[in-house]
């Protein structure tokens, strides 16, 4: 695997390949998220968030979530007492992050969609329309049955707030406030894609959009724009994104990823990788000064 180099050549190429094309295609991983300070192996969010678990020797988000990840493993009340929270500052809290409103930037006038694996809604907060967005992933702000009985989702704003509100203690919710389904009783859970018993209807909605998106490039200049897409679930973006690379007779693949930037040897002519912070890198291709805002007219 080899990447190029990140100098100005690159981003003159990258700015070039993104004008030039008919439309684009955005991949957005977990990445973009943490680029914007949401980043779940970050330990100063855990000290401000979570100082309780952290005195446990839990040092990240992702550390708390390896020990609470299933309700079926879980006490109720101590599964909801760390995920009320984490969804609150992920999901509900949180304004539209920099990336983001960067992207939307970087987006306007352009006729383009988007594939996204993040399930924290911060596209929608940017000012993204619904209709051009693909998250087969879940959502956040919806819980679902844990059997599940149905395909039916459940907003949880005020679920979350009540939890909230009553905490006994630091580390679990009471009993009558654990979220169940209003249909058969059982738990209600996140709406996450953890196991076979996610509820992906909903979801599936925009997919006959996605596929019409990638008809429709046929035969047209296509930019593929992959930010912060790592190994998690490569089958969602990044195998695809490199498949078209290479399939697809007017493609050409910008990634940006700071870890996993390399590009495959097959594509290294059809392919831009930039080993960076995706901020710096939107920053960089829009021309802004360090330090300079997103134009507030798309937040």
């Amino acid at each position: 695997m080899k990447y190029t180099a990140t100098n100005s050549a690159s981003f003159d190429e990258s700015r070039k390949v993104l004008a030039g094309a008919d439309v684009v295609l955005l991949g957005i991983g977990a990445g973009a998220t943490a680029s914007g300070g949401l980043n779940y192996a970050d330990s100063g969010l855990v000290e401000r968030w979570y100082p309780d678990y952290r005195a446990l020797g839990l040092t990240t988000i992702l550390d708390i979530m390896g020990r609470l990840w299933s309700l079926r493993q879980s006490m109720p009340e101590e599964y909801w007492g760390f995920w009320a929270k984490h969804i609150f500052h992920i999901r509900h809290e949180p304004e539209a992050l920099e990336p983001y409103r960067l992207l939307r930037q970087l987006m306007d006038g352009k006729d383009y969609f988007i594939l996204s694996t993040n399930v924290d809604k911060q596209l929608e907060k940017a000012g993204f329309p619904a209709e051009r967005i693909f998250t087969p992933q879940g959502d956040y702000g919806m819980f679902q049955c844990l059997r599940p009985c149905s395909q039916k989702l459940y907003g949880n704003r005020e679920m979350i707030a009540g939890m909230l509100e009553n905490m006994p203690g630091p580390f679990r919710v009471r009993t009558e406030d654990v979220p169940v389904c209003p249909d058969c009783g059982a738990y209600l859970v996140p709406n996450l894609r953890m196991d076979s018993s996610f509820v992906e209807a909903p979801h599936m909605v925009r997919l006959p959009d996605y596929r019409q998106f990638l008809a429709k490039s046929e035969g047209r200049s296509l930019a593929l724009l992959e930010l912060g897409v790592g190994y998690n679930t490569p089958a969602i973006i990044r195998f695809p994104f490199e498949d078209l690379a290479k399939k697809h007779a007017h493609a050409r693949l910008v990634r940006v990823n700071l870890d996993s930037a390399e590009a495959p040897e097959g594509i290294k002519g059809r392919s831009l990788s930039f080993p960076m912070d995706i901020t710096v890198f939107l920053r960089m291709l829009l021309g802004l000064e360090p330090g300079a805002a997103a134009d507030e007219d798309h937040v």
